[in-house]
């Protein structure tokens, strides 16, 4: 009885580790996927951000 309790434990660890990473990893995806919907964002609501000519000069 008593071995059995220490495999369930050493089960219900194992599982809180495996968690606390898919929770990481899930996080981390999204994170990624928030940073790079803004920049499709950007280079789709402001082009001319990306593709600015260059500064115009005093000489006219």
């Amino acid at each position: 009885m008593n071995q059995n309790d220490n495999d369930d434990d050493d089960d219900i660890e194992k599982w809180a580790k495996e968690r606390d990473h898919t929770i990481l990893s899930i996080q981390s995806l999204y994170l990624h996927i928030f940073k790079l919907s803004n920049a499709m964002n950007v280079m789709i609501h402001f082009p001319s951000i990306l593709n600015r000519p260059p500064p115009l000069t005093t000489s006219q």
